[in-house]
């Protein structure tokens, strides 16, 4: 009686984590990330559809609750007017600096993070387009330049 009660068991375990596996690759396990839907959830701001993702660096995101900053670049592959219309053309040099501060604090020194590619990186040496806005307590800076779009955001 015991053993019949063990191979129940066994096979109901078994078939359970068939199943839960199955489940994880019709769910979508083996998808990419949708960058585009991450950004549109925390700051309703829609990236178009037809802009690449050419580089995503986690920075410190993932705090216990989520949280922390993660630095994006799109390819800019068609100018969006409607997109930049709140983009400002004039040079900041507070937000360079806030900038530069960021990257510093939460890729550079983060502990677990690995520093932003610099192929990937903007150069406030030459002309750019920013926007910075915020949600709640959540936060994102974006510079556009050279038909690519650099995204930093602090989820919160």
């Amino acid at each position: 009686m015991r053993r019949k009660t063990i191979k129940l068991l066994a096979t109901v375990i078994a078939v359970f984590t068939i199943c839960i596996g199955l489940s994880g690759c019709a769910l979508g396990g083996n998808r990419e990330p949708n960058y585009r839907l991450d950004i549109a959830k925390e700051f309703g701001i829609m990236i178009p559809e037809e802009w690449k993702t050419v580089y995503y660096n986690s920075g410190s995101l993932g705090g216990w609750h989520g949280d922390g900053d993660a630095y994006y670049v799109f390819e800019v592959s068609e100018r969006d007017e409607e997109f930049f219309s709140e983009f400002s053309q004039t040079k900041d040099e507070t937000f360079e600096s806030d900038v530069v501060w960021e990257k510093e604090q939460n890729f550079d020194k983060y502990p677990s993070s690995d520093p932003i590619d610099p192929e990937y990186l903007f150069d406030f040496n030459e002309p750019y387009e920013w926007y910075e806005g915020e949600v709640n307590l959540s936060r994102i800076r974006m510079i556009y330049q050279s038909n690519r779009l650099h995204i930093f955001a602090f989820y919160m």
